[in-house]
């Protein structure tokens, strides 16, 4: 979801919702462009290397989550 930046942005209560819900969404956007055409090898690379971060990414997040043993 594209938020319009001229709204003044509340503070959330739960930042750790927001990380979450922004990954799935990169993830699938991501998931998206992987599967489709491309113009060149060097953009197929990209979306791949990206997705692949964003995936280590989350699995980070949620090693934390269990290492300091917060829930969401």
């Amino acid at each position: 979801m594209i938020k319009n930046e001229t709204q003044p942005q509340q503070e959330n209560q739960f930042p750790s919702i927001d990380f979450v819900e922004q990954i799935g969404i990169a993830e699938g956007n991501l998931k998206f462009l992987a599967q489709a055409d491309l113009a060149t090898f060097t953009q197929g690379e990209a979306v791949l290397k990206a997705l692949h971060a964003v995936q280590q990414a989350g699995k980070l997040f949620n090693q934390l989550q269990r290492k300091h043993d917060f829930q969401l």
